[in-house]
């Protein structure tokens, strides 16, 4: 079956705000829920299982009782996927290594047949699922700076 490009674009276009509320979840119907929440005050909640403690209101609507968050999630509250980051040096023509925010060693571009934007994005997740990238990356690191960075992060070491 031959798509249209109009076609093709309706079936893959994203929805960011129903992805957003699948992610991050503001509001519940309040009898599908009730068993799992301890109320706080007068119309408000929270779960019992919730280790943040975020609170939840009680609203009514015209099709009955729903919870709603009280609370935004902001970018430091979203968990931290990775301790890589690899950042592309474009002038330089290489790339930059980093874990926990401390530079590591570089490589040169050329050896990556990726772009720029997708070195950035997918390596710091490669890195921290793979041990034995994690182990050739750090071969290219000087015996003295290896010490340093062992010191300091000795899981590296153990790898």
């Amino acid at each position: 079956m031959k798509y249209s490009g109009e076609q093709m674009k309706k079936e893959f276009d994203i929805d960011y705000n129903k992805l957003e509320n699948k992610l991050y979840k503001k509001a519940y119907r309040f009898e599908e829920v009730e068993p799992k929440l301890v109320k706080v005050a007068f119309d408000i909640y929270k779960f019992k299982n919730d280790e943040k403690a975020k609170l939840w209101q009680l609203h009514s609507a015209d099709d009955g009782k729903y919870i709603v968050s009280l609370y935004e999630e902001d970018e430091d509250s979203i968990e931290k996927l990775s301790d890589w980051k690899v950042v592309v040096n474009k002038s330089a023509n290489n790339v930059n290594f980093y874990y926990k925010d401390e530079y590591i060693t570089k490589l040169a571009k050329k050896h990556f047949p990726f772009s720029d934007n997708e070195i950035e994005n997918t390596l710091p997740s490669k890195l921290s699922n793979n041990k034995d990238l994690v182990q050739l990356l750090l071969k290219n690191v000087d015996d003295a700076s290896k010490s340093k960075i062992f010191s300091k992060y000795p899981e590296l070491k153990y790898i």
